[in-house]
């Protein structure tokens, strides 16, 4: 029995980890990171921050709000506005 399988994690889940997809909606200034699955179940974990999830209790998506407004000093740190 390999350590995963001690675990309870199933092969399926181990061998086919899902490609990361990033999507950015300007419209709304909306950051999602998700896998392959979908959720509709959703857990704020800080402000602006929303994990989302499926029946089953998976973590699918994280979903950043304000994202750009958020990000940009970090991404951007030339642009920091004095205070």
């Amino acid at each position: 029995m390999t350590p995963d399988k001690e675990k309870g994690v199933t092969d399926s889940i181990v061998d086919s980890e899902p490609e990361l997809q990033i999507r950015y909606y300007k419209d709304t200034d909306t950051l999602v990171l998700s896998g392959d699955m979908t959720g509709s179940n959703g857990e704020t974990v800080a402000r602006n921050l929303v994990a989302m999830s499926d029946n089953d209790g998976w973590v699918t998506s994280v979903v950043l709000e304000h994202a750009a407004e958020l990000l940009r000093p970090y991404l951007f740190p030339e642009t920091r506005q004095e205070k």
